[in-house]
């Protein structure tokens, strides 16, 4: 009689838990497959719920709320209520992001600290975003090597390099800079990012080794024809050949007259002549092709665009001291509707970046 007791208990146990798995899976599932809305009644608390499943509906009613008051909100209220649950802490991760964005450091390193990083990796990685985003290089470099050691299959491991070099370089470490490459380039992982870490490795070595600065920028060109970082390339080769020095004169603006009727439905793009940086809408997403030193280069690299129907204007912009050119297209009210954009331009073998004026 004792074991059937013990026997009816352990199966009534296994099947609640059976029953909350199958919840969060569901419910994950319908994320996913973008079935869920805020409102949805399957996101509604019941009684019966446990804490896993109250703190699993409310990570994915704050993550699929618009307004981005109640989003914070509804995220801070299920990390404090479920501090234990997966998805509490995933609602903390989703703060830290808000915070970060927000140039908040210090109130995304508090929450952070309560996260563990052993049930969230991405904790890790984000602390050392945060040490790189403060010039703590040191922490930042020791941080993402932590990371990338614990979680060398992780999805942002890559991110975490990209850390690690970027760091590097703040310091203008290129010895630790080139021993970590030899790492990182026996992992497949890194091609995306080959033709970026030439470029950082090239202007590292521009005042100390002209001859290795030239070799590497020479080989960004050759080898990735298609980057945005072959057209950087080249203009830092044509800075260093005629020695080009800072200009400091607004330039004259070339505003585009091709307005391609593809892009109408994901940006409302900017009729006015933009002359420098600061003029750009604040907060706005623009889509960068590339920088160059002078305005008669941004300018011919702008008319290359046009021709294959491609808006976009260019402004002029300071990059370490100096008063250089880009050209770029925007502006774009959110960030899904630059990467919509980009993705386009990314099956025309053409690689950008994604920056926000602030």
């Amino acid at each position: 009689m004792k074991l059937y007791v013990l026997f009816l208990c352990l199966f009534v146990a296994s099947s609640i838990f059976a029953q909350r798995t199958n919840i969060v899976r569901e419910l994950e599932e319908n994320y996913q497959n973008n079935t869920l809305t805020h409102t949805d009644r399957r996101l509604l608390l019941v009684d019966s719920d446990s804490d896993t499943i109250k703190a699993t509906k409310n990570y994915f009613k704050a993550v699929l709320t618009t307004d981005e008051q109640n989003m914070k909100l509804e995220h801070e209220l299920n990390f404090r209520r479920f501090p234990q649950e997966i998805y509490a802490q995933q609602s903390g991760l989703q703060l830290v992001q808000y915070h970060i964005l927000k140039k908040e450091y210090d109130a995304a390193a508090t929450i952070l600290d309560a996260i563990n990083s052993a049930i969230i990796p991405e904790a890790l990685y984000w602390k050392a975003k945060i040490s790189q985003l403060t010039e703590r290089y040191d922490d930042a470099i020791f941080t993402a090597q932590n990371f990338i050691n614990r979680y060398s299959r992780h999805q942002l491991s890559a991110q975490a390099w990209l850390i690690v070099f970027e760091a590097l370089a703040q310091k203008k470490d290129s010895t630790l800079f080139e021993r970590n490459l030899t790492t990182f380039y026996a992992d497949a992982e890194s091609a995306p990012y080959r033709a970026y870490l030439l470029y950082m490795q090239a202007t590292m070595h521009e005042d100390t080794d002209e001859n290795r600065a030239t070799t590497l920028y020479t080989q960004i060109v050759t080898e990735f024809p298609s980057s945005q970082f072959r057209v950087q390339a080249e203009d830092r080769l044509y800075a260093m050949r005629e020695s080009v020095q800072p200009i400091n004169e607004t330039p004259t603006i070339q505003n585009n007259p091709i307005n391609n009727a593809n892009n109408s439905n994901t940006a409302t793009f900017t009729n006015e002549v933009v002359s420098n940086y600061q003029s750009l809408r604040k907060n706005a997403f623009y889509i960068q092709f590339g920088v160059f030193t002078t305005d008669k280069r941004a300018r011919d690299y702008l008319n290359t665009l046009n021709r294959e129907r491609i808006d976009t204007f260019y402004i002029s912009k300071p990059v370490g001291g100096r008063q250089h050119f880009a050209v770029i297209q925007g502006p774009f009210s959110t960030i899904e509707a630059a990467q919509e954009m980009q993705r386009t331009f990314t099956a025309r073998n053409y690689q950008t970046f994604i920056f926000r004026a602030e």
